[in-house]
């Protein structure tokens, strides 16, 4: 990859494996990190929300961290997410990810009871980058499912120094006036991840976002995308965004993740989601995979 491309990496939100009685599958993550170093990402994210953090254990996100630390191709960043509801629960996390040796540390904000104030979420996040100092930690934004709408401009500006090692922020949302302000912040200093890659990808690089999500059956779409963009060729790169935009749509209308990963189940057994997550049914699948399969390549 060239150095204008390395501007933006692909980071893939990798999905958590289940066996049959819904118990957590390491085992899988050696098929997993093979089919990212295949599909070409730069680094992933793990126990995110594709990876229901939120849904597992302590002992579950260890597990999994372990296994992908020991299986990723070491030429792929691994970020692990470590947001929990209790705050000594995200600092354990954070602790072990340093001891274990991950590329970097992200956390959400609690989203039962909520930070009130800009200043008590700082207080949360300070603890956690904390707990991992020799680590750089990204605030991970997404007020849809978090409830949480202060700005990553100012959580960044207001938390760098109470937190040192504060590096980014992994923005899911659509408000680019926001993601424009933090990507310009101190000079461009702080490293802004488009959580929406299908929808914000282009405008994120456009604005100097420094990464952008997408699932790891997508990867070679943005990478194309992503080559058409810094060769110049907009009209094609724009071709190429309006394509994810319309994968996206189809995949919203079923749910979201529910969708995303059935069609990851295609390429790898990953089994259901963990509930109170529903996974689809047979007939959605079908009626799912119909409307996706001219846009989009099925495992199998």
């Amino acid at each position: 990859m060239s150095a204008d491309k390395k501007k933006c990496k692909l980071i893939d939100p990798v999905f958590t494996c289940y066996n049959p009685d819904g118990s957590v599958n390491t085992e899988k993550v050696v098929e997993q990190t093979a089919f990212c170093k295949a599909q070409g990402v730069d680094a992933v994210f793990v126990t995110g929300t594709t990876g229901e953090g939120l849904s597992l254990t302590v002992a579950e996100r260890k597990q999994i961290a372990q296994a992908w630390k020991k299986n990723l191709d070491p030429s792929i960043e691994l970020y692990f997410q470590v947001g929990c509801q209790a705050l000594p629960d995200a600092v354990e996390l954070a602790a072990y990810a340093q001891e274990i040796g991950v590329t970097g540390i992200a956390a959400y904000a609690p989203s039962y009871h909520r930070p009130p104030t800009l200043d008590a979420l700082i207080k949360f996040l300070q603890p956690i980058a904390g707990a991992a100092p020799k680590l750089p930690f990204y605030y991970y934004h997404f007020p849809a499912l978090t409830g949480v709408h202060f700005s990553v401009y100012d959580v960044l500006k207001n938390g760098k120094p109470h937190i040192p090692t504060l590096s980014g922020a992994k923005f899911t949302h659509i408000d680019l006036e926001d993601f424009t302000r933090s990507a310009a912040l101190d000079g461009g200093k702080f490293e802004l991840w488009a959580g929406y890659g299908a929808t914000m990808g282009i405008a994120s690089m456009q604005v100097g976002g420094k990464g952008c999500f997408f699932y790891t059956y997508l990867a070679p779409l943005f990478r194309e995308l992503r080559e058409k963009y810094y060769e110049g060729k907009l009209d094609d790169a724009v071709k190429l965004q309006n394509k994810l935009v319309d994968i996206n749509g189809i995949q919203t209308k079923f749910g979201g993740l529910p969708a995303a990963k059935s069609h990851y189940n295609t390429f790898i057994d990953a089994g259901t989601l963990r509930p109170a997550l529903q996974s689809l049914s047979k007939d959605q699948e079908q009626e799912y995979f119909a409307l996706i399969k001219p846009l989009l390549d099925l495992g199998k």
